[in-house]
């Protein structure tokens, strides 16, 4: 799954779900303009390196298994886990990320700072309420 030139799993991105069941396989899943791809597109030209993707997406079954959330937006493809990148403190990154997740969807998506797994959570906020953020 290749969903933009930064974002591929052929380059070790993580974007289908985990339990081998194909979601997030095709671009029907992310649909025809994915936002959150794009945000991740931002990040990384604003970085200047590589910004991995940990996890994408996650079939109902799975994301029950190991979310912390039954809601999560894992389950429809509008969520990215990104590494930190190399020679960046995960502080720098954070603020990054969250300076596009504000700007592309006016507020509306979801920041999560993961600092002892060394990755921060991008989602675009669809059927959630606005702007939330959390460390975890």
């Amino acid at each position: 799954m290749r969903l933009n030139e930064f974002l591929d799993d052929a380059k070790g991105d993580v974007l289908v779900c985990g339990c081998g069941c194909g979601y997030g396989s095709r671009v029907e899943h992310w649909g025809s303009y994915s936002l959150v791809a794009e945000m991740q597109f931002q990040i990384r030209q604003a970085v200047g390196k590589p910004v991995y993707c940990l996890s994408g997406a996650r079939c109902p079954r799975h994301n029950a298994a190991v979310a912390i959330t039954e809601r999560s937006q894992h389950s429809i493809c509008q969520v990215l886990d990104l590494a930190q990148p190399q020679g960046m403190t995960l502080d720098n990154f954070h603020t990054i990320c969250v300076e596009a997740v504000e700007r592309m969807t006016e507020g509306r998506g979801g920041v999560g700072l993961y600092p002892t797994q060394y990755f921060v959570h991008i989602d675009t906020g669809m059927n959630e309420v606005p702007g939330r953020r959390w460390t975890v």
